[in-house]
């Protein structure tokens, strides 16, 4: 028997080569709606069982995904996609905007108001990125995790943890931050309580510590979250760095044309 996907010689229930299953055929609604059920029901590598490991086991979960059990447990890009889009469909849902958007909102109400700049009265303009960004949250956590990583990764260089591996743990933390987001936002959507907005972001950072407590084990404790603390540290500066660059270049290029 040759096998579908690589035509290698199959001689069991599983190809050599590529390792897929021989009872591969037509796909139908019965093939797809018993591939999602496994994908995301599957309780030795699929969706859930991932989502619970995190929230009781993630250190050891994500050493295990980085030591090779890769097969065990959902992907980090799609999961922290999914995860995500959850939280965004959730805020969508209840008629919520998510910060960013506030804040856009915010740039925005101050230029149509009185923010402008010396040049010619030229006003400030918020930039087309910021307001994608805004509309596009999936997107905002994803370009946020790589930069994240690199503070982390400077905080805790001491482990020799490499910057990709703390790319990992960061997926996973931002996809397990953005359902503890939605859950939190759902249950509060009735009563509009402010602590519990609160509490949604409180647990979010929470568990970032919880994370790097479980997963960096070695060394004193304290100086583990000394490291986080500086993690965020490092983050917010260069978040600082990289948004006021953007907006002052976006404003002097339109200055420039303006003046040309």
């Amino acid at each position: 028997m040759k096998c579908k996907n690589c035509n290698g010689i199959v001689r069991k229930n599983f190809c050599s080569s590529c390792g897929q299953h021989t009872g591969v055929g037509k796909i139908n609604y019965k093939s797809v709606v018993q591939e999602l059920f496994q994908a995301v029901f599957f309780i030795k590598n699929g969706f859930l069982f991932t989502l619970k490991e995190l929230f009781l086991r993630p250190g050891s979960t994500i050493r295990a995904y980085l030591d090779g059990q890769r097969k065990r447990y959902f992907k980090p890009v799609v999961y922290v996609i999914i995860l995500s889009s959850f939280y965004y469909l959730s805020i969508r849902l209840i008629g919520e905007n998510t910060w960013l958007e506030n804040v856009v909102a915010g740039m925005m109400e101050d230029v149509d108001s009185s923010v402008t700049i010396s040049i010619e009265g030229g006003k400030v303009v918020v930039p087309e990125l910021f307001i994608w960004l805004s509309k596009n949250y999936s997107y905002l956590l994803l370009l946020s995790v790589p930069l994240f990583s690199l503070a982390s990764w400077i905080a805790f260089w001491h482990f020799k943890v490499n910057y990709f591996e703390h790319f990992v743990i960061n997926l996973y933390i931002t996809g397990q931050q953005a359902f503890i987001s939605a859950i939190i936002l759902l249950i509060n959507a009735p009563f509009k309580n402010d602590f519990l907005d609160f509490l949604s972001s409180f647990l979010a950072v929470l568990y970032v510590y919880f994370v790097y407590w479980k997963f960096f084990k070695s060394g004193r404790r304290f100086w583990n979250v000394v490291r986080t603390i500086t993690s965020y540290i490092i983050y917010g500066f260069l978040s600082f760095i990289i948004f006021a660059l953007i907006f002052v270049l976006n404003n002097f290029t339109k200055i420039s044309l303006e003046l040309q």
